[in-house]
Parts: structure tokens; sequence; C-alpha cells
């Protein structure tokens, strides 16, 4: 989320929407680079209890849990997505 510098109701309606999505299928969503604005708003709207935020990308991936898998997207914004393994 590096390039992010703010974001409206819409992205957070998004942001939710996608935890959601995750967390109901057993993964885990976490948000890598948040700006300080993004990270104020995720404060101001009590987010911040619901993402878990990190600063580089080898925290973020090293904060899942021992049974996830480890996505990366490319996307105009690193989005980075634990999966349940599937065993």
């Amino acid at each position: 989320m590096a390039d992010i510098t703010s974001i409206d109701n819409s992205g957070l309606g998004e942001l939710v929407a996608a935890y959601t999505t995750v967390s109901s299928a057993g993964g885990e969503m976490k948000l890598l680079s948040v700006g300080k604005r993004v990270k104020q708003l995720l404060q101001i709207t009590k987010l911040c209890a619901v993402f878990e935020t990190h600063d580089d990308e080898t925290s973020a991936i090293r904060s899942f849990s021992p049974t996830q898998i480890v996505a990366r997207f490319e996307s105009p914004s690193e989005v980075i997505l634990g999966l349940k393994a599937l065993t």
C-alpha cells in the first residue's frame, strides 16, 4: 500500500470486504507499507484493530501462521495474503 496516499469510504469498504472473504476462507490478510495518512484513518475508524500492518515485507511474511501458505500478488500496490494450506 506504499503508493496509496489516501483512501475513501469505498476503499475502506473494499478492504473490509477482502478481509471478510479471506478470513471466512480460513486465511489471514495483513497490510504492507501503510502510509501515515491511511494509518491515521485506520486508527480513527478503529479498523487498526482489524488490520495488522507491517512496514517491511519480511516481517509481514514472518507474521503469518506456520500453517499458512503465503502468496504474493503484483498489482498497483503489493498485497500479501496468507491462504490456509490445503492438506
